[in-house]
């Protein structure tokens, strides 16, 4: 009856006991497969080292790497891997990484030689790689990438360290057109490239309309909130004084548009003309500064001056010039035109509409009734 009792305890010890027997076994034989992976990529690599194909050393390093990050081995190939691609900052950092491991009780031949090699390897490199400050004018917070990274806002207008070659920066920002440029780093060399950013012709044309019918709108709230100025006696009317003629009842009659000084519509045209005025003044110096910025021997760089903005600048001239002279006319029509008087229906009225087209082409529309 006890030895019965017994078997449950008894099996379930000898079934836990082969639970802890077997589990470290199964972990071990996962370790020891990553291993075996691990040295096949790496000789891959290395074998795609001898052929001088780089970019298959560097996927072959970089697997090995995942499954054991610990051997030097492996390391100092994915660092020779990215050295030959020119890749120098990328390799110094894979150097560091053997550096900062060191040597260790135990280690292989291998590995103290490879830790020795990541010492030289990395000076050499270090050598190469250049330098480049990024500065961008006319944006508090512009988008900034580089080779189509981003760029940390922190590390503009200081120097980065860079590998040698062609990049790509590329600027943009609200209200602004984008901007692009492309600068080559020699080895061990620095490069600064500055990127001004200029105004989006559409943003300016609406912020102009904008402005012009604000003031617009703040001209009738002033003509709404005026009295009514009385008529002047007509010629040989009677007055109330003389005798057998009765009062005349007042009439109402309509306001003439008096004096210019006075009158809105002639200061909304002034402020459309000096609007106009100043972009084409911002449009004609943007011009200029970069046609001598780009001229090389008597010649402009067709090239240069496009990257630089020069058809947008000549467009914004362009433009200011068409809106500064609308207003000036709208202005000289308001102050000449007959308000009242013989020959005339009565007192004349205008209405000045900014217009902006699909194109971003800015303009005044004139009615008069």
């Amino acid at each position: 009856m006890l030895r019965s009792n017994l078997r449950p305890v008894v099996f379930s010890c000898l079934l836990g006991a082969g639970i802890q027997l077997l589990s470290p076994t199964a972990a071990f034989a996962d370790g020891v497969e990553d291993q075996a992976i691990a040295r096949s990529l790496a000789g891959d690599g290395y074998e795609a080292l001898k052929k001088g194909d780089f970019k298959t050393a560097e996927d072959r390093f970089r697997r090995a790497e995942q499954l054991l990050p610990d051997p030097p081995t492996i390391t100092i190939g994915l660092a020779r891997a990215l050295k030959g691609q020119k890749r120098f900052v990328a390799a110094q950092e894979a150097y560091n990484r053997v550096i900062r491991r060191g040597k260790r009780a135990g280690d292989s031949a291998g590995f103290e030689k490879a830790i020795d090699d990541a010492a030289t390897e990395k000076d050499d490199i270090a050598k190469l790689i250049g330098t480049l400050t990024i500065s961008v004018k006319g944006a508090e917070k512009p988008t900034v990438t580089l080779d189509g990274q981003a760029v940390n806002p922190a590390t503009l207008g200081v120097r980065r360290p860079i590998d040698p070659g062609v990049h790509e920066v590329k600027v943009s920002a609200p209200g602004k057109l984008d901007a692009a440029r492309t600068v080559t780093v020699p080895e061990s060399g620095a490069a600064a490239v500055t990127i001004d950013l200029v105004v989006d012709p559409k943003v300016a044309a609406l912020a102009a309309a904008t402005a012009a019918a604000d003031a617009k709108a703040a001209a009738d709230a002033k003509a709404a909130a005026s009295p009514l100025a009385p008529p002047p006696p007509s010629k040989g009317a009677a007055t109330a004084d003389a005798p057998g003629n009765a009062p005349e009842t007042p009439r109402a009659v309509e306001a003439s548009s008096g004096s210019v000084w006075t009158n809105g519509w002639f200061w909304s045209s002034i402020g459309v003309a000096a609007g106009g005025a100043g972009l084409a003044f911002y449009g004609y110096s943007s011009a200029d500064s970069i046609k001598t910025k780009c001229t090389l021997n008597g010649r402009v760089g067709s090239k240069c001056a496009e990257n630089e903005g020069y058809s947008t600048a000549q467009t914004m001239n362009l433009v200011g010039y068409g809106v500064a002279g609308a207003g000036v006319i709208a202005a000289v029509v308001i102050a000449l035109w007959p308000s009242s008087g013989p020959g005339t229906s009565g007192a004349t009225s205008f209405q000045v509409f900014p217009t902006v087209t699909a194109d971003g082409a800015m303009g005044v529309q004139l009615s008069v009734f």
